[in-house]
């Protein structure tokens, strides 16, 4: 590819709604703002913005009748398993340019937008580089977005504990066989945001010899960036003289983001650890009012301003990230920017941001005494605001100028 502005066409299942959704959108409008013709096609779509185009629904019943059948035939998969089910939406937006007209297509988190036999006949279509974004484990797996403990996508999959299955020949099975059938022999390049992420697709028994490029999603230093912390604590109504642990997700009580089960046991512990120190809480993300906390807290619910979203940084003096499994997530690098510290598991970005007493510490994956012993090092670390100027610096390739240079840099290669 020349040094014109590139031509690139984004497919996402949505631009605003959850991580995944927002990275994407992140990097497509970065994109925009440095010059590039980028256009992103979704399924669900929350901007305003004319440049990202919503695949119409397709209105069959008696498909839909069909499916419904069909399933209660199956495995009964859990509701955020992708069983490479074609949607019903309408397929002519796909392929709106002709070949040449598109100089790399990036996929994105496509879990109920696209099918394995859809990415095959856009590449087929468009005969373009094709580039992975990836978000979770999902297009690597047999359908499940986070494997946990099952090994079983560095195989063929089959016995799938997410399905209940006690079958080999199951539907994981017959989704990864069609991953390996249709796009394995694609020349698809994966990025991973993470090290962790650059780890799962190695060890995919579909994708474990393709190229995968190290580059960070987005995190908007304008926004995200130091602030007077007691301001930031007059408005979100946070105790002045406090400890202050954030906690922080779109669903706070899912059992993926480790809360219930590791943060909320980690800070009774710090109660013993230090017990005349004044802790608060506050809870960031949909249901953190059901928390039981050994502490005052106080949950905000969940917000979708950026803005809003780091003043919860600049009043904390910790993010506490007890996450078992992700890619990221987002809120280590918004948080480091912002200067506050970060304890977190051993997963995603923690392992290759945090460092351990100088911008938080990474500890043991499922492990609530580590979580608090990391936390008590924190409060009575005697040198915080150090540590708040070391954070700032450690997801500096995060920002959107040097990812955008990055991923062109990737794109201009193939």
């Amino acid at each position: 590819m020349s040094d014109r502005p590139l031509r690139i066409l984004h497919f996402s299942t949505g631009d605003s709604a959850g991580g995944a959704a927002q990275a994407a959108l992140r990097l497509h409008a970065s994109f925009v703002d440095a010059g590039h013709d980028s256009r992103m096609i979704v399924r669900q779509k929350g901007s305003g913005r004319a440049d990202v185009l919503e695949v119409p629904p397709y209105l069959d019943p008696w498909r839909a009748r069909w499916r419904r059948l069909v399933h209660r035939r199956q495995e009964t998969p859990p509701p955020a398993f992708n069983l490479d089910v074609t949607p019903d939406i309408r397929r002519d937006l796909f392929y709106s340019y002709g070949p040449g007209e598109v100089d790399v297509v990036v996929l994105h988190s496509i879990t109920r937008l696209l099918t394995v036999r859809e990415i095959h006949s856009i590449h087929a279509h468009y005969r373009a580089p094709l580039v992975w974004a990836l978000a979770d484990q999902a297009p690597l797996t047999g359908g499940c977005h986070y494997s946990y403990d099952c090994d079983g996508y560095t195989a063929r999959c089959g016995w799938c504990p997410q399905l209940g299955s006690e079958r080999e020949d199951d539907r994981s099975r017959a989704v990864l066989e069609r991953r390996l059938e249709l796009l394995s022999p694609l020349p698809i390049v994966f990025v991973a945001a993470s090290s962790g992420v650059a780890d799962w697709v190695r060890r995919s028994a579909a994708f474990g010899s393709h190229r995968v490029e190290r580059i960070p999603a987005i995190t908007d230093d304008r926004v995200f960036r130091p602030f007077d912390r007691r301001a930031a604590r007059d408005l979100l109504d946070v105790p002045q003289e406090a400890f202050v642990v954030l906690l922080g997700a779109g669903n706070l009580v899912h059992p993926r983001k480790g809360v219930v089960e590791y943060a909320v046991p980690a800070l009774a512990r710090l109660t013993e650890l230090a017990p005349d120190r004044d802790v608060f809480v506050l809870a960031v993300g949909a249901r953190g009012e059901e928390l039981e906390l050994p502490y005052p807290s106080r949950a905000v619910g969940a917000l979708s301003d950026p803005v809003a979203i780091a003043l919860g940084y600049q009043a904390a003096d910790v993010y506490l990230c007890p996450t078992i499994a992700d890619a990221g997530p987002l809120m280590i690098p918004e948080s480091l920017l912002c200067g506050t510290p970060v304890v977190a598991f051993d997963v995603g970005y923690a392992v290759d941001l945090v460092r351990d007493g100088e911008t938080g510490y990474v500890v043991r994956s499922r492990d609530p005494d580590d979580l608090a012993a990391a936390l008590h090092e924190l409060l009575r670390h005697p040198e915080p605001d150090r540590l708040r100027a070391a954070c700032r610096a450690a997801p500096a390739h995060h920002t959107p100028a040097r990812v955008v240079e990055a991923h062109v840099r990737l794109y201009r290669s193939l």
